[in-house]
């Protein structure tokens, strides 16, 4: 018994209970009781003062009613309260033993059934079972809330990322367009350096994280229709463009390719896949080396392209297209461009194969369906 009474003491310190009986001499003696334990103590001997007290005063977190009273059934009150809060906890008592009453009751959403004449140790025992559900009621509800508040914080943060990344990138492309058209104006005057070359370089690798950023916020929100590509034109294009880049760090882009090669994809797509690949091949081969790309047709239906450096070796070939992933420090890349590639070749049933050791240097290897 002393355990029973020192736990609901524990659990019942901060909270109310409404007592509804028509006897007034239990009605005493149950609030009697039930002042050592509770907080708040309401009493009401019928269902009107039942409804008021529940209505008007504190709430209750814990209602002890009689199954029978003056001016209706205690189920009915019961009923009345479940519509106010279905998650009022309730412990009927009567002195009627009968199946239906117990169904009845269950129905109605009572949490706990007492006989009389009241036994106090059922009547403890029934006290602190249902202030448990309570417990753990209140418990879920504050977590649903805190959960509720973090995803609103969280996404609160989603949508103001998103705003600084459009700024961002609004900010950054027109500076960026000034110093390529100016690179382009400065070549067009027959101006020749190193330096200029340099900066070319630098300028091509910007728009490059540039594409990556500018098409990881908006590949949800459009979809770009696949076409027929040449591959091995569309290689030569992207070769030419990275010439300047290759060159500054004392590179050769070679193709081993002289056929025509058809697939089926967003050009889009297909562009962010080699710029990455060939991209990376850049920052991670060693001066002076060659790259080599190489495309061919390995059945009917399928046609691989292969982008092929020497230098620093990869330990993980999974793990380098996790989103920022990187096994150096030493310089960028194997991170969001990579996890971009991943992403697209997912979507187009495009296979990957990587390769890298250090007597046949790092191979990527991508396997379209033509």
């Amino acid at each position: 018994m002393k355990q029973l009474i020192d736990e609901l003491k524990l659990l019942a310190q901060d909270k109310s209970v409404l007592i509804v009986e028509d006897d007034e001499m239990i009605l005493d003696q149950l609030a009697t009781m039930f002042e050592k334990f509770f907080a708040h103590i309401y009493k009401a001997q019928n269902t009107t003062q039942a409804l008021k007290a529940y209505q008007n005063t504190q709430k209750p977190l814990l209602v002890v009613s009689d199954i029978s009273l003056p001016d209706g059934s205690g189920l009915l009150f019961v009923k009345k309260i479940k519509e106010i809060d279905e998650a009022q906890k309730v412990i009927i008592i009567s002195a009627l033993n009968e199946a239906q009453v117990f169904i009845e009751s269950i129905n109605q959403g009572v949490d706990r059934f007492v006989l009389k004449p009241i036994d106090l140790h059922d009547l403890l025992r029934a006290t602190i079972d249902t202030l448990q559900k309570l417990e753990y009621d209140l418990a879920l509800k504050k977590s649903k809330e805190d959960l509720k508040t973090s995803r609103d914080y969280a996404l609160k943060l989603l949508q103001d990322q998103d705003i600084f990344l459009k700024n961002a990138l609004h900010e950054i492309n027109t500076p960026l367009g000034i110093i390529m058209t100016n690179i382009d104006l400065l070549r067009l005057s027959g101006t020749k350096s190193d330096s200029l070359e340099h900066i070319q370089a630098a300028t091509r690798m910007i728009q490059i994280s540039y594409d990556d950023i500018a098409y990881n916020m908006t590949q949800e929100r459009f979809s770009e229709a696949s076409e027929e590509i040449d591959l091995l034109e569309f290689i030569k294009q992207r070769i030419a463009y990275f010439g300047c880049i290759a060159e500054a760090n004392e590179l050769e882009l070679v193709i081993t390719t002289t056929r025509s090669k058809i697939i089926t994809i967003a050009q889009t797509k297909l562009m962010r896949l080699v710029d990455n690949t060939l991209s990376n091949a850049i920052k991670y081969s060693k001066k002076p080396n060659k790259i080599l790309i190489s495309i061919t047709k390995t059945t009917p239906y399928l046609v691989s392209l292969s982008v092929k450096n020497f230098g620093v070796i990869i330990k993980d070939t999974q793990k380098i297209f996790d989103r920022f992933h990187r096994e150096t420090d030493q310089k960028g890349g194997y991170g969001l461009g990579l996890s971009i590639v991943k992403q697209i070749c997912k979507e187009e049933s495009i296979t990957i194969e990587v390769s890298s050791n250090k007597s046949e240097g790092t191979e990527f290897r991508y396997i379209f369906r033509a």
